[in-house]
Protein backbone atom coordinates (compact mmCIF):
# COMPACT_ATOMS: atom_id res chain seq x y z
CA UNK A 1 0.00 0.00 0.00
CA UNK A 2 2.87 2.30 0.94
CA UNK A 3 4.64 1.59 -2.35
CA UNK A 4 1.48 2.34 -4.30
CA UNK A 5 1.14 5.73 -2.60
CA UNK A 6 4.77 6.53 -3.34
CA UNK A 7 4.28 5.59 -6.98
CA UNK A 8 1.16 7.82 -7.21
CA UNK A 9 3.08 10.77 -5.72
CA UNK A 10 5.91 10.32 -8.22
CA UNK A 11 3.41 10.21 -11.08
CA UNK A 12 1.71 13.45 -9.91
CA UNK A 13 5.03 15.29 -9.58
CA UNK A 14 6.13 14.14 -13.04
CA UNK A 15 2.81 15.23 -14.58
CA UNK A 16 3.11 18.69 -13.01
CA UNK A 17 6.67 19.09 -14.29
CA UNK A 18 5.62 18.09 -17.83
CA UNK A 19 2.60 20.47 -17.77
CA UNK A 20 4.71 23.38 -16.53
CA UNK A 21 7.33 22.70 -19.17
CA UNK A 22 4.69 22.64 -21.93
CA UNK A 23 3.25 25.93 -20.68
CA UNK A 24 6.66 27.61 -20.70
CA UNK A 25 7.47 26.25 -24.15
CA UNK A 26 4.05 27.40 -25.44
CA UNK A 27 4.57 30.97 -24.22
CA UNK A 28 8.07 31.07 -25.72
CA UNK A 29 6.76 29.72 -29.03
CA UNK A 30 3.84 32.22 -29.14
CA UNK A 31 6.19 35.11 -28.43
CA UNK A 32 8.52 33.98 -31.18
CA UNK A 33 5.62 33.77 -33.62
CA UNK A 34 4.18 37.13 -32.53
CA UNK A 35 0.94 35.71 -31.09
CA UNK A 36 0.87 37.74 -27.88
CA UNK A 37 -2.02 40.27 -27.42
CA UNK A 38 0.27 43.16 -28.27
CA UNK A 39 1.56 41.40 -31.37
CA UNK A 40 -1.99 40.47 -32.45
CA UNK A 41 -2.96 44.14 -32.20
CA UNK A 42 0.07 44.99 -34.32
CA UNK A 43 -0.92 42.34 -36.87
CA UNK A 44 -4.37 43.90 -37.03
CA UNK A 45 -2.88 47.34 -37.59
CA UNK A 46 -0.52 46.24 -40.35
CA UNK A 47 -2.72 43.77 -42.21
CA UNK A 48 -3.98 46.24 -44.78
CA UNK A 49 -0.97 46.36 -47.08
CA UNK A 50 -1.95 43.22 -48.98
CA UNK A 51 -5.56 44.12 -49.78
CA UNK A 52 -5.23 47.80 -50.66
CA UNK A 53 -6.66 49.26 -47.47
CA UNK A 54 -5.36 52.68 -46.55
CA UNK A 55 -3.39 53.49 -43.44
CA UNK A 56 -2.79 49.80 -42.70
CA UNK A 57 -6.13 49.29 -40.93
CA UNK A 58 -8.37 46.38 -41.69
CA UNK A 59 -11.11 44.87 -39.54
CA UNK A 60 -11.58 41.17 -40.41
CA UNK A 61 -15.11 39.93 -39.80
CA UNK A 62 -13.76 37.31 -37.37
CA UNK A 63 -12.04 39.87 -35.12
CA UNK A 64 -13.74 42.48 -32.93
CA UNK A 65 -12.73 46.13 -32.92
CA UNK A 66 -9.88 46.20 -30.44
CA UNK A 67 -7.08 48.30 -29.01
CA UNK A 68 -3.39 47.63 -28.70
CA UNK A 69 -1.54 47.03 -25.44
CA UNK A 70 -1.27 50.80 -24.88
CA UNK A 71 -5.01 51.32 -25.31
CA UNK A 72 -4.72 52.92 -28.76
CA UNK A 73 -7.89 52.54 -30.84
CA UNK A 74 -7.86 51.98 -34.62
CA UNK A 75 -9.47 55.41 -35.08
CA UNK A 76 -6.09 56.94 -34.20
CA UNK A 77 -4.59 55.47 -37.38
CA UNK A 78 -7.53 56.80 -39.42
CA UNK A 79 -7.02 60.27 -37.93
CA UNK A 80 -3.27 60.17 -38.58
CA UNK A 81 -3.88 59.25 -42.20
CA UNK A 82 -6.83 61.52 -43.05
CA UNK A 83 -6.52 64.71 -41.01
CA UNK A 84 -3.59 66.07 -43.10
CA UNK A 85 -5.91 66.02 -46.14
CA UNK A 86 -8.73 67.90 -44.35
CA UNK A 87 -8.80 71.66 -44.92
CA UNK A 88 -10.76 74.54 -43.46
CA UNK A 89 -12.34 76.69 -46.18
CA UNK A 90 -13.00 80.36 -45.40
CA UNK A 91 -15.23 82.26 -47.80
CA UNK A 92 -16.06 85.93 -48.16
CA UNK A 93 -19.12 86.82 -50.23
CA UNK A 94 -20.59 90.14 -51.30
CA UNK A 95 -24.04 88.67 -50.97
CA UNK A 96 -26.65 89.60 -48.36
CA UNK A 97 -28.43 86.57 -46.97
CA UNK A 98 -30.51 85.65 -43.96
CA UNK A 99 -28.20 83.41 -41.91
CA UNK A 100 -31.17 81.72 -40.26
CA UNK A 101 -32.08 80.12 -43.59
CA UNK A 102 -28.92 77.99 -43.38
CA UNK A 103 -29.76 76.61 -39.96
CA UNK A 104 -33.03 75.00 -40.95
CA UNK A 105 -35.25 77.52 -39.19
CA UNK A 106 -38.72 77.64 -40.73
CA UNK A 107 -40.66 74.81 -42.41
CA UNK A 108 -37.64 72.86 -43.68
CA UNK A 109 -36.55 69.97 -41.49
CA UNK A 110 -33.03 69.55 -42.84
CA UNK A 111 -30.30 72.15 -42.53
CA UNK A 112 -27.00 72.60 -44.31
CA UNK A 113 -24.33 72.55 -41.60
CA UNK A 114 -22.04 75.48 -42.26
CA UNK A 115 -21.15 78.63 -40.36
CA UNK A 116 -23.02 81.36 -42.22
CA UNK A 117 -23.56 83.52 -39.17
CA UNK A 118 -20.80 86.18 -39.43
CA UNK A 119 -22.49 88.90 -41.45
CA UNK A 120 -22.18 92.67 -41.83
CA UNK A 121 -23.87 95.18 -44.09
CA UNK A 122 -21.64 94.65 -47.12
CA UNK A 123 -19.91 91.29 -46.87
CA UNK A 124 -20.79 87.90 -45.44
CA UNK A 125 -18.16 85.44 -44.25
CA UNK A 126 -18.79 81.73 -44.04
CA UNK A 127 -16.75 78.61 -43.50
CA UNK A 128 -16.81 74.94 -44.12
CA UNK A 129 -14.60 71.97 -44.81
CA UNK A 130 -12.96 70.30 -47.79
CA UNK A 131 -10.42 67.55 -48.42
CA UNK A 132 -7.49 67.23 -50.81
CA UNK A 133 -7.91 64.34 -53.28
CA UNK A 134 -4.74 64.42 -55.36
CA UNK A 135 -1.21 65.81 -55.44
CA UNK A 136 -2.19 68.46 -58.00
CA UNK A 137 -4.06 70.38 -55.33
CA UNK A 138 -7.70 69.56 -56.16
CA UNK A 139 -10.14 69.71 -53.24
CA UNK A 140 -13.68 68.33 -52.95
CA UNK A 141 -16.26 70.25 -50.93
CA UNK A 142 -19.93 71.29 -51.05
CA UNK A 143 -21.31 73.82 -53.49
CA UNK A 144 -23.10 75.62 -50.66
CA UNK A 145 -19.78 76.13 -48.86
CA UNK A 146 -18.17 78.18 -51.64
CA UNK A 147 -21.26 79.49 -53.47
CA UNK A 148 -20.98 83.16 -54.53
CA UNK A 149 -17.46 83.41 -53.10
CA UNK A 150 -15.57 86.63 -53.84
CA UNK A 151 -12.56 85.55 -51.74
CA UNK A 152 -11.55 82.02 -50.80
CA UNK A 153 -8.89 81.01 -48.27
CA UNK A 154 -7.86 77.42 -47.58
CA UNK A 155 -6.39 76.65 -44.14
CA UNK A 156 -4.20 73.54 -44.19
CA UNK A 157 -3.85 71.09 -41.30
CA UNK A 158 -0.57 72.78 -40.28
CA UNK A 159 -2.39 76.15 -39.97
CA UNK A 160 -0.90 77.62 -43.15
CA UNK A 161 -3.37 79.77 -45.10
CA UNK A 162 -3.22 79.59 -48.90
CA UNK A 163 -5.32 81.01 -51.70
CA UNK A 164 -7.99 78.78 -53.21
CA UNK A 165 -9.52 78.86 -56.69
CA UNK A 166 -13.02 77.62 -57.55
CA UNK A 167 -12.69 75.19 -60.49
CA UNK A 168 -16.39 74.40 -60.81
CA UNK A 169 -19.65 73.91 -58.96
CA UNK A 170 -22.68 71.67 -59.38
CA UNK A 171 -25.73 72.86 -57.39
CA UNK A 172 -27.74 69.86 -58.63
CA UNK A 173 -25.64 67.55 -56.41
CA UNK A 174 -24.18 70.21 -54.05
CA UNK A 175 -20.62 69.24 -55.05
CA UNK A 176 -17.84 71.73 -55.82
CA UNK A 177 -14.17 71.53 -56.75
CA UNK A 178 -11.53 73.95 -55.43
CA UNK A 179 -7.82 74.01 -56.23
CA UNK A 180 -4.74 75.18 -54.38
CA UNK A 181 -1.12 75.31 -55.55
CA UNK A 182 0.17 71.74 -55.98
CA UNK A 183 3.15 72.35 -53.69
CA UNK A 184 0.76 72.61 -50.74
CA UNK A 185 -0.95 69.30 -51.56
CA UNK A 186 1.98 66.92 -51.92
CA UNK A 187 1.52 63.82 -49.76
CA UNK A 188 -1.84 64.99 -48.40
CA UNK A 189 -4.30 63.32 -50.79
CA UNK A 190 -7.13 61.37 -49.15
CA UNK A 191 -7.78 57.90 -50.63
CA UNK A 192 -11.24 57.52 -52.15
CA UNK A 193 -13.26 54.35 -51.53
CA UNK A 194 -16.22 52.71 -53.27
CA UNK A 195 -19.50 53.95 -51.76
CA UNK A 196 -21.45 51.18 -53.52
CA UNK A 197 -19.93 48.78 -50.99
CA UNK A 198 -21.36 50.60 -47.97
CA UNK A 199 -23.58 48.57 -45.67
CA UNK A 200 -25.81 49.73 -42.85
CA UNK A 201 -23.87 49.21 -39.63
CA UNK A 202 -20.43 49.95 -41.11
CA UNK A 203 -18.18 52.28 -39.14
CA UNK A 204 -18.51 55.95 -40.15
CA UNK A 205 -15.90 58.56 -39.21
CA UNK A 206 -16.61 62.24 -39.90
CA UNK A 207 -13.80 64.78 -40.11
CA UNK A 208 -14.08 68.54 -40.40
CA UNK A 209 -14.22 71.92 -38.71
CA UNK A 210 -17.48 72.15 -36.74
CA UNK A 211 -18.10 75.65 -35.39
CA UNK A 212 -14.55 76.55 -36.45
CA UNK A 213 -13.03 73.80 -34.28
CA UNK A 214 -10.50 72.64 -36.83
CA UNK A 215 -9.37 69.03 -37.32
CA UNK A 216 -12.24 67.44 -35.39
CA UNK A 217 -13.18 63.76 -35.63
CA UNK A 218 -16.43 62.05 -34.64
CA UNK A 219 -17.35 58.37 -34.87
CA UNK A 220 -20.60 56.55 -35.56
CA UNK A 221 -22.06 54.07 -38.00
CA UNK A 222 -23.83 54.10 -41.34
CA UNK A 223 -27.50 54.42 -40.39
CA UNK A 224 -29.03 54.18 -43.86
CA UNK A 225 -28.46 54.54 -47.59
CA UNK A 226 -30.38 55.87 -50.59
CA UNK A 227 -32.02 58.76 -48.70
CA UNK A 228 -33.82 61.12 -51.10
CA UNK A 229 -36.53 63.80 -51.23
CA UNK A 230 -35.00 65.75 -48.35
CA UNK A 231 -36.29 69.30 -48.09
CA UNK A 232 -33.03 71.00 -47.15
CA UNK A 233 -33.01 74.59 -45.92
CA UNK A 234 -30.89 76.82 -48.17
CA UNK A 235 -31.74 74.78 -51.28
CA UNK A 236 -32.11 71.05 -51.84
CA UNK A 237 -30.00 69.43 -54.57
CA UNK A 238 -31.96 67.90 -57.46
CA UNK A 239 -30.12 64.58 -57.38
CA UNK A 240 -30.26 63.00 -53.93
CA UNK A 241 -28.91 59.62 -52.90
CA UNK A 242 -27.67 60.47 -49.42
CA UNK A 243 -25.90 58.20 -46.97
CA UNK A 244 -27.27 58.63 -43.45
CA UNK A 245 -25.00 58.47 -40.40
CA UNK A 246 -25.15 59.08 -36.67
CA UNK A 247 -21.53 60.30 -36.58
CA UNK A 248 -21.86 63.83 -35.25
CA UNK A 249 -22.05 66.39 -38.08
CA UNK A 250 -22.37 70.03 -37.04
CA UNK A 251 -22.29 73.48 -38.60
CA UNK A 252 -18.93 73.79 -40.33
CA UNK A 253 -18.60 70.08 -41.17
CA UNK A 254 -20.06 70.68 -44.65
CA UNK A 255 -17.73 69.45 -47.37
CA UNK A 256 -15.67 67.25 -45.07
CA UNK A 257 -15.01 63.54 -45.62
CA UNK A 258 -17.00 60.67 -44.14
CA UNK A 259 -14.57 57.74 -44.08
CA UNK A 260 -14.61 54.06 -43.28
CA UNK A 261 -12.47 52.11 -40.80
CA UNK A 262 -9.87 51.55 -43.53
CA UNK A 263 -9.35 55.29 -43.90
CA UNK A 264 -11.08 55.56 -47.29
CA UNK A 265 -13.44 58.47 -48.10
CA UNK A 266 -16.94 57.10 -48.69
CA UNK A 267 -18.96 60.34 -48.78
CA UNK A 268 -19.01 64.14 -48.40
CA UNK A 269 -20.73 65.44 -45.24
CA UNK A 270 -23.55 67.73 -46.39
CA UNK A 271 -26.70 68.11 -44.27
CA UNK A 272 -28.23 67.44 -40.87
CA UNK A 273 -31.69 67.01 -39.42
CA UNK A 274 -31.96 70.12 -37.26
CA UNK A 275 -34.89 68.67 -35.27
CA UNK A 276 -33.07 65.53 -34.18
CA UNK A 277 -29.77 64.22 -32.89
CA UNK A 278 -27.57 61.76 -34.73
CA UNK A 279 -29.16 62.17 -38.17
CA UNK A 280 -26.67 63.47 -40.71
CA UNK A 281 -26.45 63.05 -44.48
CA UNK A 282 -23.52 62.71 -46.86
CA UNK A 283 -23.11 62.56 -50.66
CA UNK A 284 -21.77 59.16 -51.84
CA UNK A 285 -18.22 59.49 -53.12
CA UNK A 286 -19.05 57.58 -56.32
CA UNK A 287 -21.53 60.31 -57.25
CA UNK A 288 -18.99 62.99 -56.36
CA UNK A 289 -16.25 61.32 -58.45
CA UNK A 290 -18.21 61.74 -61.69
CA UNK A 291 -19.05 65.35 -60.87
CA UNK A 292 -15.38 65.99 -60.07
CA UNK A 293 -14.22 64.55 -63.39
CA UNK A 294 -16.72 66.63 -65.39
CA UNK A 295 -15.92 69.83 -63.51
CA UNK A 296 -12.18 69.29 -63.85
CA UNK A 297 -12.25 68.35 -67.54
CA UNK A 298 -15.16 70.42 -68.87
CA UNK A 299 -15.94 73.02 -66.22
CA UNK A 300 -19.54 71.78 -66.07
CA UNK A 301 -21.43 68.54 -65.47
CA UNK A 302 -22.97 66.87 -68.53
CA UNK A 303 -26.25 65.03 -67.91
CA UNK A 304 -28.94 63.50 -70.06
CA UNK A 305 -32.38 65.11 -70.29
CA UNK A 306 -35.61 63.23 -71.04
CA UNK A 307 -38.29 65.92 -70.71
CA UNK A 308 -40.91 64.39 -68.41
CA UNK A 309 -42.01 64.53 -64.78
CA UNK A 310 -41.83 61.22 -62.86
CA UNK A 311 -43.99 60.44 -59.83
CA UNK A 312 -43.85 57.69 -57.26
CA UNK A 313 -46.11 54.78 -58.19
CA UNK A 314 -48.46 54.88 -55.21
CA UNK A 315 -50.94 52.24 -54.10
CA UNK A 316 -53.80 54.45 -55.34
CA UNK A 317 -52.20 54.77 -58.77
CA UNK A 318 -51.71 51.00 -58.98
CA UNK A 319 -55.39 50.51 -58.20
CA UNK A 320 -56.43 53.10 -60.78
CA UNK A 321 -54.20 51.46 -63.40
CA UNK A 322 -55.30 47.91 -62.45
CA UNK A 323 -51.72 46.94 -61.64
CA UNK A 324 -50.60 44.33 -59.14
CA UNK A 325 -49.43 45.70 -55.80
CA UNK A 326 -45.89 44.39 -56.32
CA UNK A 327 -45.30 46.25 -59.60
CA UNK A 328 -42.26 48.58 -59.36
CA UNK A 329 -41.39 51.63 -61.43
CA UNK A 330 -42.27 55.30 -61.78
CA UNK A 331 -45.47 56.90 -62.98
CA UNK A 332 -45.22 59.38 -65.87
CA UNK A 333 -46.91 62.48 -64.51
CA UNK A 334 -46.46 64.69 -67.58
CA UNK A 335 -44.43 64.85 -70.78
CA UNK A 336 -42.83 67.98 -72.17
CA UNK A 337 -44.00 68.81 -75.65
CA UNK A 338 -41.18 68.61 -78.25
CA UNK A 339 -38.84 66.91 -75.76
CA UNK A 340 -36.99 63.57 -76.08
CA UNK A 341 -39.70 61.75 -74.11
CA UNK A 342 -42.44 62.93 -76.48
CA UNK A 343 -40.29 62.07 -79.50
CA UNK A 344 -39.93 58.54 -78.13
CA UNK A 345 -43.73 58.25 -77.66
CA UNK A 346 -43.73 58.36 -73.85
CA UNK A 347 -47.16 59.43 -72.61
CA UNK A 348 -48.61 60.74 -69.35
CA UNK A 349 -50.00 57.78 -67.43
CA UNK A 350 -47.31 55.34 -68.57
CA UNK A 351 -45.27 53.42 -66.00
CA UNK A 352 -41.51 53.14 -66.63
CA UNK A 353 -40.20 49.85 -65.25
CA UNK A 354 -36.79 49.51 -66.87
CA UNK A 355 -34.25 52.06 -68.17
CA UNK A 356 -31.37 50.86 -70.32
CA UNK A 357 -31.59 47.33 -68.93
CA UNK A 358 -31.72 48.43 -65.28
CA UNK A 359 -34.84 48.09 -63.14
CA UNK A 360 -36.42 51.36 -61.99
CA UNK A 361 -37.08 51.33 -58.25
CA UNK A 362 -38.37 54.82 -57.48
CA UNK A 363 -38.22 58.45 -58.63
CA UNK A 364 -34.79 59.19 -57.14
CA UNK A 365 -33.33 56.08 -58.77
CA UNK A 366 -34.93 56.92 -62.14
CA UNK A 367 -33.70 60.53 -62.13
CA UNK A 368 -30.18 59.31 -61.41
CA UNK A 369 -30.29 56.76 -64.22
CA UNK A 370 -31.53 59.32 -66.74
CA UNK A 371 -28.97 61.93 -65.64
CA UNK A 372 -26.14 59.43 -66.03
CA UNK A 373 -27.17 58.69 -69.63
CA UNK A 374 -25.01 60.73 -72.01
CA UNK A 375 -26.73 63.28 -74.29
CA UNK A 376 -27.09 61.83 -77.80
CA UNK A 377 -27.01 58.26 -76.53
CA UNK A 378 -29.85 55.92 -77.53
CA UNK A 379 -31.48 54.11 -74.65
CA UNK A 380 -34.34 51.60 -74.53
CA UNK A 381 -36.97 51.66 -71.80
CA UNK A 382 -39.64 49.13 -70.92
CA UNK A 383 -42.99 50.70 -70.00
CA UNK A 384 -46.53 49.67 -69.12
CA UNK A 385 -49.39 51.38 -70.94
CA UNK A 386 -52.99 50.37 -70.28
CA UNK A 387 -51.65 47.12 -68.84
CA UNK A 388 -49.56 46.24 -71.90
CA UNK A 389 -45.75 46.14 -71.93
CA UNK A 390 -43.94 48.19 -74.58
CA UNK A 391 -40.31 48.99 -75.38
CA UNK A 392 -39.56 52.56 -76.39
CA UNK A 393 -36.32 54.14 -77.62
CA UNK A 394 -35.13 57.61 -76.61
CA UNK A 395 -32.29 59.89 -77.65
CA UNK A 396 -31.54 62.26 -74.79
CA UNK A 397 -30.50 65.89 -75.04
CA UNK A 398 -28.27 67.93 -72.73
CA UNK A 399 -30.05 68.80 -69.51
CA UNK A 400 -28.26 72.14 -69.18
CA UNK A 401 -29.68 73.47 -72.46
CA UNK A 402 -33.15 71.91 -72.33
CA UNK A 403 -36.66 73.26 -71.61
CA UNK A 404 -38.62 76.19 -72.89
CA UNK A 405 -41.73 78.12 -71.87
CA UNK A 406 -44.81 78.94 -73.89
CA UNK A 407 -47.45 81.60 -73.50
CA UNK A 408 -50.76 82.46 -75.11
CA UNK A 409 -54.53 83.26 -74.86
CA UNK A 410 -57.56 81.97 -72.93
CA UNK A 411 -60.89 80.44 -73.66
CA UNK A 412 -64.45 79.92 -72.84
CA UNK A 413 -67.58 81.12 -71.18
CA UNK A 414 -68.37 80.44 -67.52
CA UNK A 415 -70.48 77.46 -66.69
CA UNK A 416 -70.74 75.54 -63.41
CA UNK A 417 -71.88 72.09 -62.24
CA UNK A 418 -72.76 70.82 -58.78
CA UNK A 419 -70.63 68.35 -56.85
CA UNK A 420 -71.27 64.63 -57.26
CA UNK A 421 -69.15 61.50 -56.64
CA UNK A 422 -65.85 63.38 -56.54
CA UNK A 423 -67.33 66.12 -54.37
CA UNK A 424 -66.01 68.98 -56.50
CA UNK A 425 -67.56 72.22 -57.67
CA UNK A 426 -66.10 73.18 -61.04
CA UNK A 427 -66.58 75.86 -63.69
CA UNK A 428 -65.37 76.38 -67.22
CA UNK A 429 -62.56 78.91 -67.12
CA UNK A 430 -63.39 82.52 -67.98
CA UNK A 431 -61.25 85.66 -67.80
CA UNK A 432 -62.24 86.27 -64.16
CA UNK A 433 -61.19 82.76 -63.08
CA UNK A 434 -57.97 83.00 -65.09
CA UNK A 435 -57.05 86.23 -63.29
CA UNK A 436 -58.26 85.01 -59.90
CA UNK A 437 -56.22 81.78 -59.95
CA UNK A 438 -53.44 83.03 -62.24
CA UNK A 439 -54.03 80.15 -64.62
CA UNK A 440 -51.62 79.26 -67.42
CA UNK A 441 -53.40 80.38 -70.57
CA UNK A 442 -51.23 78.35 -72.93
CA UNK A 443 -51.99 75.10 -71.10
CA UNK A 444 -55.69 76.01 -70.95
CA UNK A 445 -55.82 76.63 -74.68
CA UNK A 446 -54.06 73.36 -75.44
CA UNK A 447 -55.97 71.11 -73.01
CA UNK A 448 -59.21 72.88 -72.11
CA UNK A 449 -60.56 71.89 -68.72
CA UNK A 450 -62.61 73.06 -65.77
CA UNK A 451 -61.48 75.02 -62.72
CA UNK A 452 -62.10 73.57 -59.25
CA UNK A 453 -63.90 76.35 -57.34
CA UNK A 454 -64.80 74.38 -54.19
CA UNK A 455 -64.11 70.99 -52.60
CA UNK A 456 -66.78 69.32 -50.48
CA UNK A 457 -65.70 68.40 -46.94
CA UNK A 458 -66.32 64.66 -47.53
CA UNK A 459 -64.74 64.65 -51.01
CA UNK A 460 -62.33 61.72 -51.66
CA UNK A 461 -60.17 64.28 -53.50
CA UNK A 462 -59.39 66.33 -50.39
CA UNK A 463 -55.64 66.49 -49.89
CA UNK A 464 -55.05 65.50 -53.53
CA UNK A 465 -56.75 68.27 -55.48
CA UNK A 466 -56.80 71.99 -54.70
CA UNK A 467 -59.12 74.86 -55.42
CA UNK A 468 -57.68 76.51 -58.54
CA UNK A 469 -56.56 73.23 -60.14
CA UNK A 470 -57.83 72.72 -63.70
CA UNK A 471 -59.15 69.24 -64.57
CA UNK A 472 -58.75 68.35 -68.25
CA UNK A 473 -59.15 64.55 -68.13
CA UNK A 474 -60.99 62.08 -65.87
CA UNK A 475 -59.52 58.64 -66.34
CA UNK A 476 -59.31 58.26 -70.12
CA UNK A 477 -62.06 60.81 -70.87
CA UNK A 478 -61.02 64.31 -72.02
CA UNK A 479 -62.76 67.20 -70.25
CA UNK A 480 -62.76 70.56 -72.05
CA UNK A 481 -65.69 72.26 -70.34
CA UNK A 482 -68.19 71.88 -67.51
CA UNK A 483 -70.69 69.81 -69.50
CA UNK A 484 -68.04 67.30 -70.52
CA UNK A 485 -66.88 67.12 -66.90
CA UNK A 486 -70.43 66.38 -65.70
CA UNK A 487 -70.82 63.60 -68.28
CA UNK A 488 -67.44 62.06 -67.44
CA UNK A 489 -68.09 62.29 -63.71
CA UNK A 490 -71.39 60.43 -64.06
CA UNK A 491 -69.53 57.55 -65.65
CA UNK A 492 -67.58 57.04 -62.44
CA UNK A 493 -69.11 54.25 -60.36
CA UNK A 494 -68.23 52.44 -57.18
CA UNK A 495 -67.09 49.57 -59.40
CA UNK A 496 -64.11 51.78 -60.24
CA UNK A 497 -62.13 51.91 -57.01
CA UNK A 498 -59.76 54.69 -58.11
CA UNK A 499 -59.42 57.19 -60.94
CA UNK A 500 -56.57 59.21 -62.43
CA UNK A 501 -57.38 62.91 -62.63
CA UNK A 502 -55.26 64.90 -65.09
CA UNK A 503 -54.89 68.50 -63.98
CA UNK A 504 -53.12 71.77 -64.69
CA UNK A 505 -51.48 73.10 -61.54
CA UNK A 506 -49.52 76.34 -61.66
CA UNK A 507 -47.36 76.15 -64.82
CA UNK A 508 -47.46 72.44 -65.59
CA UNK A 509 -49.71 69.43 -66.02
CA UNK A 510 -49.77 66.66 -63.46
CA UNK A 511 -51.84 63.62 -62.48
CA UNK A 512 -53.41 62.71 -59.17
CA UNK A 513 -54.81 59.28 -58.26
CA UNK A 514 -58.10 59.59 -56.34
CA UNK A 515 -59.27 56.60 -54.30
CA UNK A 516 -63.06 56.38 -54.65
CA UNK A 517 -63.43 53.77 -51.95
CA UNK A 518 -64.25 50.07 -52.06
Amino acid sequence: MKSERLQLLKTSILTSIIATGCLILGVLFASAKGWTPAALAGMLQNAGSRDGSVGGWIMPASLPLTVDDRGTSPFVAVADRLLPSVVHIKVTSNLKQNPGDWFGFGPEMFGIPDDRFHQDLEKMSSSGTGFIIDNEGYILTNNHVIENASELTVVLSDKREVKGEVIGTDPDTDVAVVRIDAKHAAGRAAPLGNSDEIRVGDWAIALGNPYGLEQSLTVGVISGTGRANLNIAGGAPVFQNFIQTDAAINFGNSGGPLVNINGQVMAINTAINTQAQGIGFAIPINMAKKVYQDLRERGAVVRGYLGMVPRELTAEMKKALDLDSDVRGVFVDSVQEDGPAAAGDLQAGDVVQDWGGHSVMDVADFRMQVAQTAPGEKVKARILRDGDAKTLTFVLTDRATAMKVESVRPGAAPEAVDPDLLGLEVATADENLIRRFRLDEALLKRNGGVVITAIRRDSPARGRLNVGDVIFRLGKTPVRNAKEYAAAEKELTKAKSAVLVHIIREKRTTIEAIDLGD
